[in-house]
């Protein structure tokens, strides 16, 4: 009798230390959505038989010239959602629309996985080589044909596996987006690469980590759950930009600059590696030194065991100022 409480005991202390690590490592607070002038309106297309489904946020207001109304596709992480890249992203491209009127669109990936270009995902998207570029593809059209977007005013954004497909169209499909953000992603080595490259120089900016637990911010194998799934091998973050410098026919070494370190709280800090020069797309890397797999912002939480979180910018907003310099590149 008295080992049996013993025994109860043990597992009762094993239950509450087991929820409360779960709670500490995954557990994310839910954040209302600010105030927005807009409305979001959820839609499916169908992409050769198979239905897709996407998220539309258009401002109450938007550029009064329909010429340079802009649209930015932000794509979701590996098991993610259109509904959760808003809120993870603290709403950051809506509240953004409300301020310079253009579309934010957030499509949903196919059981929850992008089919982006690392040859080693076992991912079915993957697999079924689910034609996500074509995805895309109907959903531009939608976006000009529906919002009076420019369709050379197109941009991607994305985080993790949404970063891999957006690699993908920048890689495949320069002709269909004017420049491309990625967060918490590498290139692939080219053992890893299962994409065929158009080799089209693009604006691209690269934010990354360097204590990020999943995508290795000095390149390697792309993990998750420790040794148990692995994504194959990816560049490094330096040698990721290095390849968007070289496709622009950047010979010059890049200029830097580094961050105010505003809340020393975070543990980490940032800095920003450019390649600009006149008639050039511009190339951006932004390393977060002790950054996780993460967005840096003020914004939400993210779970401890994707790593720390920078407080000390917001990468939405340093991401739509990237694009907005390409818009005024595009209009002189």
């Amino acid at each position: 009798m008295r080992l049996s409480k013993k025994i109860l005991l043990s597992l009762s202390v094993c239950v509450v230390i087991t929820a409360a690590l779960a709670r500490y490592f995954v557990y994310v607070p839910v954040i209302e959505p600010p105030a927005l002038t807009g409305a979001l309106t959820d839609q499916v297309l169908d992409v050769s038989g198979t239905e897709r489904r996407f998220a539309v946020y258009q401002p109450a207001q938007l550029v009064e010239s329909v010429e340079s109304v802009a649209a930015v596709i932000m794509l979701h992480g590996a098991r993610g959602s259109g509904a959760r890249i808003r809120r993870v992203s603290g709403y950051g491209f809506d509240t953004l629309a409300d301020n310079h009127g253009f579309v934010v669109a957030y499509p949903e990936a196919y059981e929850r996985h992008w089919n982006d270009c690392l040859a080693a995902a076992e991912y079915r998207a993957n697999i079924m080589n689910i034609d996500d570029v074509a995805f895309m593809r109907e959903l531009v059209s939608l976006l000009v044909d529906e919002y009076a977007v420019n369709r050379d005013q197109i941009f991607v954004a994305g985080l993790a596996n949404g970063g891999q497909m957006a690699y993908r169209l920048a890689l495949e499909a320069p002709d269909l987006v004017r420049a491309a953000a990625v967060i918490a992603a590498n290139l692939p080595t080219e053992q890893n690469q299962s994409c065929t490259p158009a080799e089209k120089a693009l604006p691209v900016m690269i934010v990354n980590g360097t204590a990020d637990p999943i995508n290795p911010f000095d390149g390697g194998e792309v993990t998750l759950i420790g040794p148990f799934i692995s994504r194959g091998t990816v560049r490094s973050a330096q040698a990721s930009a290095q390849y968007w410098a070289d496709l622009a026919g950047y010979s010059a070494e890049p200029f830097f600059h580094h961050y105010p370190d505003s809340n020393a709280g975070d543990g980490s800090f940032a800095e920003r590696m450019v390649w600009s020069a006149p008639g050039r797309p511009e190339i951006a890397l932004v390393t977060i030194d002790g950054g996780g797999h993460t967005i840096p912002g003020p914004g939400p939480e993210f779970p401890h065991f994707l790593g720390p979180v920078n407080r000390d910018f917001s990468a939405i907003e340093e991401v739509w100022r990237f694009f907005a310099r390409e818009m005024e590149v595009t209009a002189l």
